[in-house]
């Protein structure tokens, strides 16, 4: 008999022989070295300790297999765990089992304790209840999880949203679901599901108002709220009171949703580790969150609030490139006037409303009278002027051309004695036709404060506004812009590591209007260039702007990532999207991997690009002639990437289309079939002066009278 029997066979084996549970103890590799009597009617060992065997002989897991030899089927750590035994019949019964560890000299032994069958099998009923539960709540899950990756197809974020939270609504049994997203100066209504859509739940909380998602902020954490009706002492004051359902907490809140439900899960979303989102999920009825209900919040929260901020940075991308159409477009309505007047500004503050909800109001001032007047025949059932104390602007005026209008300042009182006015700002747009001007813009109670992207677009169209109203004849600003904008396109490209660039502009000798002939390049990450190149149709400011605002979009896109054909899709959508805009380009559009040598190509009806190579064998001139749809005449248009690889020494030719279609004196094309002649006539020469000896031959084949604008881009890979 070993030591540690003999050690048991005293005061502390008496106790063990006479104990209800099973015990065992075994050595590091398993083997059975003490059984008490239960332990042997399990096994049906007799009283001879000497017959040793291994505990995962009698211990199986959970799922009925013998644990490997590397490890035992239960932890040793003095944790209980519920698997089955193994009876001398060979049948499997379930046990509860706790293993602790202990020293005995210089050896590792286990004691092993299992209890009564009975018990275990409670035991095994209440696991199986919790698997069932757990079952539950991952259907519940797969809902949510289903709904969302759907909604990865969407569009626009409003059709995500709505698909959420009535997935949301509905695997919760709620009766409806809001979403708000922290703002700067508040939180913001940004979804709710159907039932909820219509309702007056507050669009939008101020932060020093007390609502559920102000009360979320401050707890940063779940909580289950109960409307409740007020105690006497509480029943002075008329806003509702909620419960916490976890600390019985009571607080009160300023929030009309007491009209429209009893309970409500409010639960914060971080994103990055700050606090972006609040969600809220409602139930008409007195409802009990479950603990299930609990896991099911916390486990998608993450995911729901990922996707929720992608798609608001998309919702915020669309908008910013409405804004620079909308802002083009009243551009070109002020600089297509000699003179301003009151229904021209009408006109452009109609065409913001368009894109952004505002109302406002027009202050005056005669440059001959002191006396000020605000306009309010913009605003239903409100007189039109009425006089303005000078005061009220004196913190809008000054080098500061934009306010925003503070909280109980005298400017706000004023409003609100007169309006709906909640939130705004004003604007000083200088003199006009004699007159001093000033903007008030402003919201109704409980809406959104104008964000920062409004506030820069607001900042913008004061400028504008100033620029157009000093009085200059509209040639003469045309004039200005034009050659503004003929000297920034014949600037040089950007020095990027592993291309020689070469850039070319020359405008038609025939006329003094800008073209719309554009061409950009810019460095991307992992040492990837992007390549640009087009032609907008039409003349002048128009083109001229828009070339420009295409330059722009083009290069957000870039910087996201897209690829070539995704760029040419997001730009026609962009043109198409702004019901003024009667104009269409041709676009080249390359994104290059320096590193691979491999670059792709959206050829969106421009003329093919020319490819040089030049070996010990002679000189190659490819074409990437693959084309894909104009971009700005036809929605649903299909535009597709084509890839194409180069060698260093390897030079890229791009052209507009006034190169080809240059004429001499008897009216004969240029062509794309001479310009390739020309081309690898003067190619090997190098790509230093390119581009100006290509130029020469133009000016020399049309008499040195372009009838058109001309622009030509080279690029030599090193």
């Amino acid at each position: 008999m070993s030591k540690i029997i003999k050690d048991f066979s005293g005061m502390l084996g008496a106790l063990l022989e006479i104990s209800n549970d099973l015990i065992m103890v075994f050595d590091v590799d398993g083997t059975v070295v003490f059984y008490n009597k239960q332990a042997l009617s399990l096994t049906g060992h007799n009283t001879d300790y000497q017959s040793q065997s291994n505990i995962r002989d009698h211990f199986y897991l959970f799922n009925m297999e013998r644990a490997p030899e590397d490890t035992f089927p239960f932890p040793v750590d003095g944790s209980g765990v519920t698997i089955f035994a193994k009876l001398v019949d060979g049948s499997l019964v379930p046990v509860e089992v706790h293993c602790k560890s202990f020293k005995s000299g210089a050896q590792t032994f286990y004691v092993l304790i299992a209890k009564n069958t009975d018990l275990a099998r409670q035991n095994l009923h209440e696991r199986e209840r919790l698997v069932q539960r757990l079952r539950q709540s991952k259907t519940r899950l797969e809902g949510v999880l289903a709904i969302l990756s759907a909604a990865l197809g969407s569009e626009t974020y409003d059709e995500m949203s709505k698909k959420v939270l009535n997935e949301l609504k509905r695997v919760m049994d709620a009766d409806g679901v809001m979403f708000y997203t922290v703002e700067s100066q508040g939180y913001k209504l940004q979804g709710a599901s159907d039932d909820f859509e219509g309702l007056l739940v507050g669009r939008y909380y101020v932060q020093d108002k007390t609502g559920i998602p102000g009360l979320i902020d401050k707890n940063r954490r779940l909580m289950s709220l109960q409307f409740v009706a007020p105690t006497r002492e509480e029943a002075t004051n008329p806003f509702p009171i909620v419960i916490d359902q976890f600390t019985r907490e009571r607080f009160r809140l300023m929030t009309v949703l007491a009209e429209y439900c009893s309970s409500v899960l409010a639960f914060p979303m971080y994103y990055g580790g700050e606090l972006v989102a609040i969600c809220m999920i409602c139930w008409k009825e007195p409802y009990i969150v479950s603990l299930d209900e609990i896991n099911l919040i916390e486990q998608v929260s993450d995911y729901i609030s990922a996707e929720f901020v992608s798609a608001l940075a998309q919702k915020e991308r669309q908008k910013r490139e409405s804004l620079e159409l909308v802002l083009a477009n009243i551009r070109n309505l002020f600089f297509s006037r000699q003179k301003l007047n009151r229904e021209i500004f009408s006109n452009a503050l109609t065409i913001v409303q368009e894109q952004i909800d505002f109302e406002y109001v027009i202050v005056r001032n005669n440059s001959r009278r002191s006396i000020r007047h605000a306009d309010f025949s913009t605003i239903p059932g409100q007189q039109g002027l009425q006089e303005f104390p000078l005061s009220l602007l004196k913190k809008a005026e000054g080098e500061n051309k934009l306010s925003v209008i503070s909280y109980n300042s005298p400017l706000y009182k004023w409003l609100r004695r007169r309006t709906k006015f909640g939130t705004g700002i004003t604007l000083s747009l200088g003199t006009i036709s004699d007159v001093e001007v000033d903007l008030i813009i402003f919201r109704e109670e409980g809406e959104m404060p104008f964000e920062p992207l409004e506030l820069e677009f607001w900042e913008r169209f004061a400028f504008t506004l100033r620029n157009a109203a000093i009085g200059k004849l509209h040639r003469a600003q045309d004039s200005r812009i034009s050659n503004a904008l003929q000297l920034a396109m014949k600037n040089d490209l950007p020095e990027v590591p592993g291309v020689i660039s070469k850039a070319l502009y020359s405008s038609a000798t025939d006329r003094a209007v800008v073209g719309g002939d554009y061409f950009d390049m810019h460095e991307l990450d992992d040492n990837k260039i992007l390549m640009l190149m087009g032609d907008i149709s039409g003349k002048g400011v128009e083109a001229a702007s828009m070339a420009s605002l295409v330059k722009t979009a083009v290069a957000a896109y870039a910087y996201n990532q897209l690829s070539p054909s995704e760029i040419a899709s997001s730009l026609n959508k962009l043109y198409l999207n702004s019901s003024r805009l009667e104009s269409f380009t041709t676009l080249f559009v390359s994104v290059i991997d320096l590193t691979t040598k491999t670059a792709q190509y959206c050829c969106a009806g421009h003329p093919p690009a020319f490819l040089y190579h030049e070996s010990e064998t002679g000189a190659r001139l490819s074409l990437l002639t693959n084309q894909s749809p104009i971009i700005g005449a036809f929605e649903s248009m299909d535009y597709h990437n084509v890839e194409y690889s180069f060698e260093s020494g390897d030079i890229l030719y791009l052209y507009t289309d006034g190169t080809t279609e240059t004429r001499n004196s008897s009216g004969d094309f240029f062509g794309e079939q001479r310009l390739k002649e020309v081309f690898l006539e003067i190619a090997p020469e190098g790509i230093e002066h390119l581009l100006d000896k290509l130029l020469l031959v133009l000016k020399k084949f049309s008499g040195g009278k372009l009838t058109d604008d001309v622009a030509m881009v080279a690029l030599q890979f090193k």
